[in-house]
């Protein structure tokens, strides 16, 4: 995990902080005009026990560790957690009553106790409405102990960027219909089939499940084993982005609408043992399976923009012949297409 600075913040009064200060001033006014000694007892115990809470509250921030775990695979619309660690390094106190808090993506997290030179292991949830890149700078630590007259925080300089995938959607029946019927007979051509295609020199990106060591060993280069296509298990994916601008809320909506049906078909058909390819107007990802190739599928429409209108049609890459079976997404578009 990955230890975050800590910074104090300036000092909030709570609710109860104000009524507290409120009865305080009262009390205060009372004893000044009547010269009653016991309203002067009182007012010097209120006065009292707001310091002793201060310091209290100041102390139960110190010696304090923040270490953040790693992200997983994030989804708009889903939840998810990392784990997140907070050591107590004081050998005489314990500490009550933390409370980590963020953006509105993150779940606000009470801590009721830490023991002395202890970890507290507990996991933050967070939570993102939209794809592409998000920034959590800081968390932010506040102790509402022993009190909660005054909430006292530190910052815990996170710096985490967050990758947010698309929303993944179920697919019916009638889109995986129109899909999803293929027999798994090889073809004349590379792809992920059981059948030798062909030899040549190793690449990079290239699986290296499929070195041909052999070969390899008598050449003194790394030769790599393409194999034969099996017909029907490759989708390939067009996604027109060249839709924009857009002149309403809406419209913006359908296009990630549209975006995250293209990740849920993709991870659909993936899981189903189809090779996915995706072409778009920013680029395109050429057919495979695999974590690796699901990964950059996922990226690319995560971070996918959208650009002024173009009216020519978008034609698939298939310089691998990689048109089996086509998914056309987009304005104007059908919405699926067997080939």
């Amino acid at each position: 995990m990955r230890r975050t600075p800590l910074t104090f913040e300036r000092v909030r009064i709570t609710r109860v902080g104000v009524g507290y200060l409120l009865v305080t001033v009262i009390v205060a006014i009372a004893a000044v005009n009547t010269g009653n000694n016991a309203l002067f007892l009182i007012e010097g115990g209120l006065l009292s026990l707001l310091a002793v809470s201060g310091v209290a509250s100041r102390r139960n921030l110190r010696f304090l560790d923040v270490r953040l775990g790693r992200t997983v695979e994030v989804h708009a619309r889903q939840p998810f957690s990392i784990a997140f660690d907070i050591e107590n390094r004081d050998r005489w106190l314990a500490r009550r009553f933390l409370e980590v808090t963020g953006p509105p993506s993150v779940q606000p997290l009470v801590l009721p106790y830490i023991g002395t030179r202890r970890v507290r292991r507990d996991r933050l949830h967070f939570g993102f409405e939209r794809r592409g890149i998000h920034r959590i700078p800081a968390l932010r630590v506040s102790s509402i102990f022993p009190l909660g007259l005054f909430l006292k925080g530190m910052r815990a300089h996170t710096d985490l960027e967050v990758l947010v995938y698309p929303e993944i959607l179920p697919l019916d029946d009638p889109f995986r219909l129109a899909l999803g019927q293929a027999g798994e007979e090889a073809v004349p051509r590379k792809g992920s089939g059981h059948d030798l295609y062909a030899l040549r020199l190793f690449r990079p990106g290239d699986d290296p499940r499929g070195i041909h060591w052999k070969r390899t060993a008598r050449t003194g280069e790394m030769v790599f084993m393409e194999r034969e296509a099996e017909e029907g298990r490759r989708l390939s994916i067009l996604l027109d982005n060249a839709i924009g601008p857009f002149g309403d809320r809406e419209s913006e909506e359908r296009f990630e609408h549209l975006v995250s049906e293209a990740a849920s078909a993709a991870v659909d058909f993936m899981e189903s043992g189809f090779e996915v390819s995706l072409t778009t107007r920013s680029g395109s990802v050429h057919s495979g399976r695999g974590s690796a190739h699901r990964r950059r599928l996922l990226e690319m429409l995560a971070l996918l923009p959208v650009l002024d209108f173009d009216p020519s049609p978008l034609v698939a890459d298939v310089s691998e012949g990689e048109a089996d079976r086509e998914l056309r997404l987009g304005a104007g578009q059908p919405r699926a297409a067997t080939g």
